[in-house]
């Protein structure tokens, strides 16, 4: 009997070179929907993909299926990376309860894997009604603020070209690898939803092509100041909170990339430490 608790990828490699085309900034994709395919319960399959709004996205979805989609948005006030990747969840009114809901619960976390081999997943969301497939509910997933304060809206050709990536590649395109990657983007994940307020990243001591997660916490600047290097480069992402203009209670949270060099840090290690920063930044912006 087949493991119907695995899923079965159908054609992975068109579903990647959509995701492809979802991350780059001359493609104009705006939206990737997998689904079920006819043959098989862990069947996945690629539905579609388009360049239209969430309106066109919401319009292939279907009432009786259970559906996954990566939609992109843009999210006002976040001037660090506007663009943002949602991993949409869409179970129809239609789907009995049961074992169907269940085994697309257990099939989500490969389905992240597959989604994070074209492009990065900033935020989940799950529902089962068409209204809320709108920018508002997703701005509040994302930012877990009011809509009014912060919201999403479409894409503009503009900002993707500012955040989206150049690569001809997706996720994993860089110049080096990253050591135990899992712990490294759940630290980042960490600190987008506000479980943690510093990172560091640094390049593995003796390697010019791998990075590793040095820390995480969330004392703030002070407990971030006990970790400061000796001999090496840390790069870290740091978080702090603005008021909203004109309020006394609702923030928008910015993130920060800082360099820390040690002061036993040589010269040519100093030198390279700009252009390294860049490439740990483009893979912090696949999580963040």
């Amino acid at each position: 009997m087949q493991d119907v608790s695995k899923i079965r990828v159908v054609d992975e490699e068109s579903i990647v070179s959509a995701l492809r085309a979802l991350n780059h900034s001359e493609e104009a994709t705006t939206w990737v929907l997998l689904g079920y395919g006819p043959s098989a319960r862990n069947e996945i399959v690629l539905q579609g993909h388009g360049t239209g709004d969430l309106q066109e996205f919401a319009s292939h979805l279907h009432d009786d299926q259970v559906q996954f989609g990566i939609i992109e948005v843009l999210v006002k006030g976040d001037e660090y990376n506007p663009v943002k990747h949602v991993f949409v969840t869409w179970i129809g009114d239609e789907v009995p309860a049961g074992l169907t809901k269940a085994r697309s619960a257990a099939h989500k976390e490969e389905l992240l894997d597959l989604v994070k081999k074209g492009c990065g997943v900033s935020s989940e969301y799950q529902t089962s009604k068409r209204r809320e497939i709108a920018y508002d509910p997703i701005a509040q997933s994302l930012t877990r603020m009011r809509a009014t304060y912060h919201t999403t809206q479409p894409v503009t050709q503009e900002r993707q070209s500012m955040s989206r990536s150049h690569g001809q590649g997706g996720v994993g395109q860089f110049k080096f690898s990253v050591a135990d990657r899992p712990a490294a983007e759940a630290a980042l994940r960490d600190l987008f939803e506000d479980r943690a307020n510093w990172v560091i990243l640094a390049y593995v001591e003796g390697r010019g092509d791998e990075i590793e997660l040095v820390g995480s916490g969330n004392g703030g600047l002070a407990e971030l100041k006990e970790h400061y290097p000796t001999n090496r480069v840390y790069f870290c992402v740091v978080t702090h909170k603005h008021l909203v203009k004109g309020s006394n209670t609702n923030s928008v949270t910015k993130f920060t990339v800082v360099t820390l060099i040690g002061p036993e840090v040589k010269p040519m290690q100093k030198a390279k430490s700009a252009g390294q920063r860049q490439d740990v930044s483009d893979f912090i912006l696949t999580v963040c």
